[in-house]
């Protein structure tokens, strides 16, 4: 492998061809949501991969550029539908697209968002690889898509099972990592094994980060700058409250579906007490350290 970068370096690089690319026309109000969501202050992690994917194969990574910017045009779409799905007011600490506007412009502009994101698919790519990038996009998306439907599904549900969380966490969130790197490998010339080796590799280190992130939001961090029990309050099925289900009493279970109906506010220290009866923290730490 020849990537020796940080990740910073992939990141200004992507930054420095974002602002470069003109997403306009007419009418207005189709493109202005377009621009405004993305020009968040994004992580940009994932097209990072991307380049850094390609960067494993080729030195010549600049060449992923399109390809990495057709990811992040993607996960904007998924984020623009996702935040009108969820309610949601806020989009890294703005005002999300259908609040700012309205519902009928995010779903509206979302989809030429997901237009755009396979037009720069194939830019600069032969057709043969260009066939391949594109199945593998198309791989992510549907699973991207059954994802957020089985996310949707289990909120405020106790059938889910550890695997049924995981396998949601892996299509909604991970496999756009794993695509990402792998895009970016095959677009370096990397052969479909070695691709689908990095593919592997990004995936599961997305649910890690996903595991990592259900912990954070439970017990609550003083870096991550989260609040405690912030998804026990929305009724969110995160991985600790899933396994906290399959362990406790009917009677305690109960009493926690009381709390939350009557909007107690000792909802979150009743689960917290629990989580530590029966040892979730450490049970859901050994399943991200696998």
């Amino acid at each position: 492998m020849q990537a020796k970068e940080g990740i910073g370096s992939y990141v200004r690089m992507f930054n420095e061809y974002l602002y470069d690319q003109v997403l306009d026309g007419m009418p207005s109000s189709l493109y202005e949501p377009v621009r405004y969501i993305m020009n968040l202050n994004g992580k940009r992690f994932r097209p990072a991969i991307c380049l850094f994917g390609c960067h494993c194969f080729d030195t010549h990574y600049e060449k992923a550029l399109p390809q990495a910017f057709a990811i992040e045009l993607f996960h904007n779409f998924s984020l623009m539908h996702d935040d009108i799905m969820d309610g949601a007011s806020l989009r890294r600490g703005q005002a999300s697209v259908h609040n700012k506007w309205n519902v009928n412009q995010a779903i509206l502009s979302g989809d030429l968002l997901l237009v755009e994101a396979y037009r720069y698919l194939s830019i600069n790519l032969k057709e043969g690889d260009s066939i391949n990038v594109m199945g593998v996009f198309n791989r992510m998306a549907i699973a991207v898509c059954e994802g957020q439907q089985m996310d949707m599904d289990f909120e405020h549900s106790r059938q889910i099972n550890k695997g049924a969380y995981l396998e949601m966490v892996r299509k909604k969130t991970s496999v756009l990592l794993g695509a990402s790197a792998e895009i970016g490998a095959l677009v370096g010339g990397a052969s479909f094994g070695d691709a689908a080796n990095l593919y592997r590799f990004f995936e599961m280190l997305g649910l890690a980060f996903q595991i990592q992130d259900d912990l954070l939001d439970l017990f609550g961090s003083q870096t991550s700058g989260k609040e405690e029990g912030g998804d026990i309050k929305q009724g969110k099925n995160t991985l600790p409250v899933v396994m906290l289900a399959e362990k406790a009493t009917e009677e305690e279970l109960a009493y926690l579906d009381d709390l939350r109906y009557s909007g107690d506010i000792s909802l979150v220290p009743a689960y917290l007490e629990l989580m530590d009866k029966y040892s979730i923290k450490s049970w859901v730490e050994q399943i991200r350290d696998r």
